[in-house]
C-alpha cells in the first residue's frame, strides 16, 4: 500500500493534470482527473485516520492543545487510558477534516486564481483586437474623410461648370440642375458595378457584375461601388460578350481590305522619250512605231504632269482629225 507521502505526491500530479485539462477545455479528461483525485483523497484521509488511531491508542502517546496559552495534557484531564484514547481520536480526527477543509478551499481558491488569470488573459487579448479594430477604424474614417472632400470637389467643380460661374454662363435655355445630375450620373456609370451584395459586420462580400468574380471590401467603402441588380448585371454581361465577339471579327475584315487593295495596285505609266537635238514635243513613241523600244544613247525620264496633259491633247486632235475624216 503507499504511504501517504506518495499518495501526496500523486495528489499534486493530479491537480497538474486537472489545470492542464482546464486550459486546454476538454471536459471528459477534467472529469476523470477529478473522479481519481477524490479517490486518492480519500485513501489519504484513511491513511491518516489509521495513522491517528495508532497514535491515539500508544501508551507512548501523548496528545495535548494549547489553550489560552496554557498546555493540556490529554491524560492528566481523563481518568483512564480509554476515555484519553477516545478525546485523543476524536480531537485528532477533528482537526484532520479541518486540514482537509482549509486544503480543499486553498485548491479551490487556487484553481479560481487560474481562472481569473486565463480570463484576464483573453481580456487583454480582446483588448488588443478591439485596439486594432479602433485603429483600423480611425485610418478608414481618414480615408472617408479624404474621399468625401475629393468628390465634394468633383461636385462643386460639376456644379460651377452646369451652371456657368467659373468663366462663362450657359444659355438660358440650359437647366443647371439638369446639368449637374448628368454629370453625377456620368460619375457614377464610371464606378465598379456590383451585384448581389452581402454585409458581414466591416466586411462586405459582392460579385462583378461583368464577369461575375468575388469582391471582398470594406462596408465602409461601399459608396465607391454602384450596386445593380442580377438582371442589370446579366445584360451588362451579354453586352460584354457581344463586345468581345464583334471585337474578334475585326482582324478579318482588316485582312481582305489588306487583300483587295494589294490587288488594285494602279497601272503602270509608260516612260516617254525625248530628243535632246530638238525641241519639240515628245514622243511617245507609239506613233513612231518603236513600241516603247528604247534606243542606244536615249535618255529616259519620268512623265510629269505637264507632258501628261501634252500627250492628251496631241490624242485628241489626233480623234478629232479621224474623226473629220
Amino acid at each position: 500500500m503507499p504511504t501517504i507521502e506518495e499518495l501526496k505526491a500523486k495528489l499534486n500530479d493530479l491537480s497538474v493534470q486537472i489545470q492542464e485539462g482546464l486550459n486546454a477545455n476538454d471536459i471528459p479528461k477534467v472529469a476523470r482527473l477529478q473522479q481519481e483525485y477524490g479517490d486518492v483523497q480519500a485513501q489519504i484521509n484513511l491513511a491518516n485516520q489509521e495513522t491517528i488511531i495508532a497514535e491515539a491508542t500508544s501508551e507512548e502517546s501523548n496528545v495535548s492543545i494549547s489553550v489560552a496559552g496554557f498546555n493540556v495534557d490529554f491524560r492528566a484531564v481523563t481518568s483512564s487510558e480509554a476515555n484519553y484514547q477516545a478525546l485523543a481520536i476524536a480531537y485528532q480526527l477533528e482537526k484532520m477534516e479541518i486540514d482537509d477543509a482549509h486544503e480543499a478551499k486553498l485548491q479551490a481558491a487556487k484553481q479560481q486564481a487560474e481562472q481569473l488569470r486565463r480570463e484576464l488573459d483573453e481580456a487583454r487579448a480582446d483588448l488588443s483586437d478591439v485596439r486594432g479594430k479602433l485603429e483600423v477604424a480611425a485610418n478608414t474614417i481618414t480615408d472617408l474623410e479624404i474621399e468625401r472632400d475629393k468628390y465634394k470637389t468633383e461636385a462643386e467643380t460639376a456644379k460651377a461648370q452646369a451652371t456657368g460661374s467659373d468663366t462663362k454662363r450657359l444659355p438660358s435655355n440650359v437647366d443647371g440642375g439638369a446639368a449637374l445630375a448628368k454629370a453625377i450620373a456620368a460619375a457614377n456609370a464610371e464606378k465598379q458595378a456590383i451585384y448581389n451584395v452581402v454585409e458581414s459586420g466591416m466586411h462586405s462580400t459582392a460579385l462583378d457584375a461583368l464577369t461575375d468574380e468575388p469582391i471582398e471590401f470594406l462596408t465602409i467603402y461601399k459608396g465607391k461601388y454602384r450596386v445593380v441588380t442580377p438582371e442589370e448585371a446579366a445584360r451588362f454581361q451579354e453586352e460584354r460578350k457581344s463586345q468581345e465577339a464583334a471585337a474578334a471579327e475585326v482582324p478579318a475584315s482588316d485582312s481582305v481590305v489588306e487583300e483587295s487593295s494589294e490587288s488594285l495596285a494602279p497601272p503602270e505609266v509608260p516612260q516617254f522619250q525625248y530628243d535632246e537635238t530638238t525641241d519639240a514635243q515628245p514622243t511617245d513613241g507609239l506613233a513612231e512605231g518603236n513600241m516603247g523600244e528604247q534606243t542606244e544613247g536615249t535618255a529616259v525620264a519620268p512623265v510629269t504632269r505637264e507632258e501628261f496633259e501634252a500627250l492628251k491633247a496631241r490624242v485628241d486632235r489626233m480623234e478629232s482629225g479621224q474623226a473629220a475624216a
